[in-house]
């Protein structure tokens, strides 16, 4: 797999330092916001994971009040059989594989995020929902069945720990990690191409991804 960990690291490097230069907490502007709960957040994933659509995720984050919000997100990337849901992150990390992974997995998701600081700052817990739909196929011509399509439909609960920093009152950069169990149902066909058999079978199993995300984005003051 492509590997940008410099990158990963230089950006939250950097969203660390600002965030220390400039401590959300002493700026009335932000006191304010995070006082009211009038806040909103519109974020991204890393701009580098847009080329060839390998990644294009998005989120809303919208205050309900000094320590609560409501975060919307949707996801979709490409299929590295890594077994790990990152939709910011999917791509930077892992080794080599000789088998081929191809198709894409969207996710649509919706959690509630406490902050035990304030709003857009500092450690976070996210509890949620979401749908994952894979449409991915695998080949490896190092094992039977050499090809394997699996088309599913997962509905989980998702638990993350993460965090986050607001850098000059508007810069927002967010980070989380977690796992979510859930229940996947659809279909996967199976197929080889030295005897040509093809065997399509219906699969209802549990589901349990490990997940992760990485946010860019801006904070506005919304009045009420």
């Amino acid at each position: 797999m492509r590997i940008h960990c410099l990158s990963l690291a230089m950006a939250l490097s950097i969203g660390i330092g600002s965030a220390s230069a400039d401590e959300p907490g002493s700026s009335p502007a932000v006191s304010a916001a995070a006082a009211s709960g009038r806040g909103m957040v519109i974020s991204t994933n890393l701009p580098l994971m847009w080329k060839d659509a390998t990644s294009i995720a998005g989120s809303v984050h919208v205050g309900l009040s000094r320590r609560h919000a409501i975060r919307a997100n949707v996801a979709s990337y490409e299929n590295y059989g890594s077994g790990i849901a990152a939709d910011g992150l999917v791509g930077l990390f892992g080794g080599e594989n000789e088998a081929s992974f191809t198709g894409r997995t969207t996710d649509v998701g919706l959690s509630w995020v406490f902050y035990p600081d304030h709003l857009w700052s500092g450690w976070t817990l996210e509890l949620g929902a979401l749908r994952r739909a894979r449409d991915i196929t695998v080949d490896d011509e190092n094992r039977t069945p050499q090809r394997i399509e699996t088309n599913t439909t997962t509905y989980a609960v998702r638990a993350m720990l993460g965090w986050t920093w607001l850098i000059q009152r508007r810069l927002f950069i967010a980070a989380g990690a977690g796992v979510s169990v859930g229940r996947e149902a659809g279909t996967e066909v199976m197929s080889s191409d030295f005897d040509r058999m093809t065997t399509r079978t219906s699969v209802a199993r549990r589901d349990v991804t490990a997940e992760g995300y990485l946010r860019f984005g801006v904070a506005f003051d919304v009045g009420r």
